[in-house]
């Protein structure tokens, strides 16, 4: 009897000269400068979202938006070394997250803070693009 060949397939992960893993991690890279900005300089960090500082007399609402974005780009930096499709899972519902911001700033500011809201909408897109570039490959053949 003949045996079968088994169909095996490459490692998930992406390998080093994958711009999508640079991109990944550069994402990464940008949302805990944002977090560490916000959590250290919360008038600043408030400006950058687009609400005004004023609008609360303090500022641990932009400490909260600070550590969540310390904690996903933290995950979107791990996710990248477990494989293609975790990470892509996780930058696809990630992408929810700048909508609501957008919605977020454009009820308290109007579209007052037009540049802020098309950074928002900027990076869902990104997200999204990225998720998509990722879910769209499928893995190598082993030869």
């Amino acid at each position: 009897m003949q045996d079968i060949p088994i169909e095996t397939y490459d490692d998930d992960r992406l390998p080093w000269g994958d711009v999508r893993l640079w991109l990944a991690l550069a994402l990464a890279v940008i949302f805990v400068l944002l977090g560490l900005l916000f959590v250290l300089a919360p008038d600043a960090g408030a400006a950058l979202f687009g609400l005004s500082a004023q609008i609360s007399e303090t500022l641990s609402y932009v400490v909260a938006l600070g550590i969540r974005d310390i904690v996903l780009g933290g995950l979107i930096g791990a996710m990248a070394f477990q494989g293609r499709r975790p990470l892509a899972v996780l930058l696809a519902v990630s992408a929810i997250i700048p909508l609501f911001d957008v919605l977020l700033v454009a009820s308290v500011e109007g579209f007052s803070s037009i540049l802020n809201l098309l950074v928002h909408a900027f990076a869902g897109g990104v997200l999204a693009t990225l998720s998509i570039m990722l879910f769209r490959t499928k893995p190598r053949r082993a030869l």
